[in-house]
C-alpha cells in the first residue's frame, strides 16, 4: 500500500471549520470555564482567565458566538 499526499483533497469532516476556530490560544481555555460555570459574566471571564487582555476576550466571544459554539444572554440590570 501506498500513502497519497492529496493537497488539494477536501476535508468533509464536520470539524473542519471549528479546528479552525478552537486552535486558536485562548479558544479551549474559555469554552472550559463558560462550561466549567455553566454561565460567565465578562468581567468574571477577565478574572477566570489569567492574562487575556479585553480586546481579545470580545473578540474571541464574537468570534465563538457567531459560531453558534456559545450565546450571549443580556441582562436589563443598572448598571450594566
Amino acid at each position: 500500500m501506498t500513502l497519497h499526499n492529496h493537497s488539494n483533497a477536501v476535508c468533509l469532516c464536520p470539524l473542519d471549520g471549528i479546528i479552525e476556530k478552537i486552535g486558536k490560544k485562548w479558544t479551549l481555555l474559555l469554552v472550559n470555564e463558560i462550561e466549567n460555570h455553566g454561565s460567565l459574566r465578562y468581567n468574571d471571564l477577565l478574572e477566570e482567565l489569567k492574562g487575556i487582555s479585553p480586546s481579545t476576550l470580545a473578540s474571541m466571544l464574537k468570534e465563538l458566538q457567531e459560531e453558534d459554539i456559545i450565546s450571549r444572554e443580556p441582562f436589563n440590570e443598572i448598571p450594566p
